[in-house]
């Protein structure tokens, strides 16, 4: 690793990784967990739920346009492509189906674990250079998978709430 041979150099990226994280983790969490359950348990399943896809879609486009403005590899996502396991992964294969086979499972499974801006930034093949079509379809499946999931998720916990405390 060329940062650990250089102190100063590692100080720099893992001040300016860590700021990244904690400003992701205090806006997803601010998002999950706050505006999420308000929005479903005003506007329901289905308008809370069509509600918060369009909030995540714009934040997160949001923050593709200052990630890329900005230049910079605030989550260390750039240097993680670079591993093994990772740029196999996305590495493109000689066929179009075996890619898009790998893509589409990806995306799927991750889609329930990491938020889109995370996933489309881990699947994008170039860096900070605005997202390609391919980009697009990773990031708009990703907002559609991630937000039914979390919908559906807080819709239960929140029909679980109101069953315990007879809430209706």
């Amino acid at each position: 690793m060329e940062t650990v041979k250089n102190p100063k150099s590692f100080f720099k990226w893992f001040g300016l990784a860590g700021t990244g994280w904690l400003v992701l983790w205090l806006t997803d969490h601010w998002f999950e967990y706050v505006l999420y359950p308000i929005a479903i348990e005003i506007g329901g399943m289905l308008y809370g739920g069509l509600f918060m896809v369009t909030v995540s879609f714009l934040g997160t486009w949001a923050q593709f346009i200052v990630y890329d403005w900005m230049g910079k590899d605030l989550l260390g996502f750039e240097k993680m492509k670079s591993w093994k396991f990772v740029a196999w992964f996305l590495k493109k294969e000689g066929s179009h189906k075996i890619d898009t086979l790998k893509t589409a499972l990806g995306v799927l499974v991750l889609s329930i674990y990491i938020e889109p801006f995370k996933l489309t930034l881990l699947f994008r093949r170039g860096s900070y250079s605005g997202l390609s079509r391919r980009d697009w379809g990773v990031f708009i499946a990703g907002v559609i998978v991630s937000n039914t999931s979390w919908t559906l998720l807080v819709t239960g916990v929140l029909k679980i709430i109101h069953f315990l405390f007879g809430l209706n």
